[in-house]
């Protein structure tokens, strides 16, 4: 088994963990079987007819459906392995942690009473989970699965084990659910923007800077650790209620606003230290159009649109990338980049990383933390309709509505119209009564839950929501829900050492370390960027010119220029996934039809910007 626990390493937490309760028996027809408290744990008659007549539901399954077998009372059940295709994922899950310890060991046993189990943890895609302890390792499994290898999911169910434990199969179901549901959003999301975020970082390489420069996240690592609190300002319907607070204690905090939330912020009279962009739209301009900026740093990702480095003129720019850490089964970790990174990182050196749920708001909670904030408050974070609204009065959005209002279609009209395109669905509120969320908006909550959860022993971040209204996220407190007048609560004591420092920043202190950086900034010469740049679009221009093998030419493109390839990746993962229905000629077809599309669009955006750098 040794083998077995080099490729899964997480099985190695069963060592030691048998109970006396289970043990090994015989069914009657000489079947090894386990025995939970001197009862067969499946059927003590015939478990093979009875693991036949579970996994028979398995058949016509297709290789991009994960089969998941819930309860491993059974060992024959691990016979499963006779239904798949190659390739094909299959996971095995039982609540007792005493019975996964019981197949290991007797497993290492020269007399082999489990082959099946054997042959099952040997192939691979093919693993097995034992106990609520396993649950962590399960979760990271299932996310770090390559989504756009996946079309569904099936669950069989060992009825004997499900029923012993029937609280813990249905919460697993619905959780193994959620996280593929999730995964399936992620890969949609990445299909329809990666060649958006491609075209924006390469382009964006001419503003971004290297790790010693103030433009680059890397340069403010831990800059404010030890200082007073952080704010950060999402445009939530309860933003709205909360703004006198902010105002009363606005000089206690360094304050982030997410894009969205700076025209209220603004109305109101106050001014953040920072905003944060994570959109590739060019919408975001509106956020910004018509305010002045000076005063104020622009946090943003390196997939912004090229447009807002050339037009917006705040007091300076702080660029940094977006990665995923995956936990592999293995035990090892991967970083999943945006497109585009790492081609930007070899001009300009590495860029500040933080890790993002898909909204604003999350990447700007992970911001706060590389800033050095350990207490960071939360306002306009609803995460829900309150009101059967979704944003906070004074946004850009209500700006335009205000312009589409006449007799016949008014305010109320126009944001009903809205919240009616959405699928709602209730959810918990921070009072504990129920309101409207939906299934992106729980997407982004339950990131927040799972941060704040995982950070608490190795990292812990103390998080207050200021909302009296929006949906309920576990690990917060709120301080404002018995007392609206509530006073912040101090900054903790600090334990990062020679960092440390004492509350002594105000609201000055913040905007003037920022800007004073920014104004001792020496430019840098971008000669080499700029040719990078053009050597690229040549390439990819002479790509899209010549019809004849692109294919081919294709690939050696991608092998020069890696991050290329998501220009092409969504067709690739068409072809992947109906490859036993496309010919050949109608795969090549395929590709490279829509390859001469994606290039024509990327040369047609990319000509703006390139030719403005020679």
């Amino acid at each position: 088994m040794q083998d077995v626990f080099g490729r899964k390493p997480y099985l190695t937490f069963l060592r030691g963990k048998s109970s006396p309760d289970l043990v090994r028996g015989e069914a009657r027809d000489g079947t090894p079987i386990p025995l939970e408290k001197g009862r067969p744990t499946c059927s003590a008659y015939a478990p093979g007819t009875e693991a036949d007549r579970m996994l028979a539901a398995a058949e016509g399954l297709k290789r991009t459906q994960i089969l998941v077998i819930l309860g491993a009372g059974n060992p024959q059940c691990f016979g499963a392995t006779r239904t798949l295709l190659p390739g094909q994922i299959c996971v095995v899950v039982d609540h007792r942690l005493a019975l996964g310890a019981l197949y290991i060991e007797e497993s290492a046993l020269d007399s082999h009473p489990f082959p099946e189990l054997e042959d099952y943890l040997r192939t691979p895609g093919c693993h097995a989970f034992f106990g609520a302890e396993s649950q962590v390792s399960l979760e990271h499994y299932l996310e770090g699965l390559p989504a756009e290898n996946f079309q569904g999911i099936r669950f069989l169910k060992h009825r004997a084990s499900v029923d012993r434990a029937p609280d813990f199969y249905a919460d697993l179901e619905i959780r193994m659910r959620a996280i593929l549901q999730s995964r399936m959003s992620d890969l949609l999301t990445r299909f329809e923007f990666e060649p958006l975020w491609l075209r924006n970082t390469l382009l964006n390489s001419m503003h971004a800077s290297g790790p010693d420069q103030p433009g680059n996240l890397h340069f403010w690592q831990d800059r404010f650790a030890g200082t007073a609190s952080a704010l950060l300002v999402s445009a939530g319907p309860s933003l709205t209620e909360t703004i006198p607070w902010i105002q009363k204690n606005k000089d206690q905090f360094f304050i982030l606003a997410c894009d969205t939330a700076l025209k209220p912020l603004l109305r109101a009279g106050i001014r953040p230290h920072g905003v944060h962009i994570l959109d590739a739209q060019k919408q975001t301009m509106l956020h910004f159009q018509g305010e002045e900026l000076g005063d104020l740093i622009i946090f943003a990702d390196l997939v912004c649109h090229p447009s807002l480095p050339i037009h917006l003129r705040p007091g300076g720019w702080i660029f940094s990338s977006t990665a995923r850490l995956i936990f592999r089964p293995d035990g090892s970790t991967e970083e999943l980049r945006t497109p585009g990174t790492d081609q930007l990182e070899q001009l300009c050196g590495p860029q500040g990383r933080l890790q993002s749920g898909g909204s604003v708001a999350t990447s700007a909670f992970d911001l706060l933390r590389f800033l050095g904030f350990r207490t960071i408050y939360f306002a306009g974070q609803d995460l829900a309709w309150t009101n059967r609204q979704l944003h906070a009065l004074g946004t850009h959005h209500y700006e335009r509505w205000n312009n589409m209002v006449s007799r016949k279609l008014s305010l109320e009209s126009i944001n009903e119209r809205v919240v009616q395109k959405r699928d709602l669905i209730p959810v918990q509120s921070v009072d504990g009564r129920e309101l409207s969320g939906d299934f992106i908006l729980s997407l982004y909550r339950s990131w927040f839950e799972q941060s704040i959860e995982a950070l608490r022993d190795e990292d812990p971040v103390q998080c207050i929501n200021l909302s009296r209204g929006g949906a309920f996220i576990h690990g917060m407190h709120s301080i404002r829900l018995a007392d609206s007048e509530a006073a912040p609560v101090p900054a903790r004591a600090m334990e990062s050492g020679p960092q440390e420092k004492s509350n002594t920043y105000d609201s000055t202190d913040y905007r003037n370390v920022l800007l004073n950086a920014f104004g001792a900034t020496v430019s840098e010469e971008k000669d080499a960027i700029r040719r990078a740049l053009q050597q690229i679009y040549d390439q990819v221009a002479g790509l899209s010119a010549n019809s004849g093998n692109s294919r081919a030419r294709a690939e050696q493109l991608w092998q020069e220029y890696p991050d290329l390839r998501a220009l092409i990746r969504k067709t690739e993962v068409y072809i992947s996934r109906n490859q036993e229905k496309l010919s050949e000629d109608r795969s090549n077809d395929v590709y490279e039809r829509n390859l001469k599309k994606t290039l024509r669009e990327f040369l047609q955006f990319a000509s703006r910007y390139i030719s403005n750098t020679n």
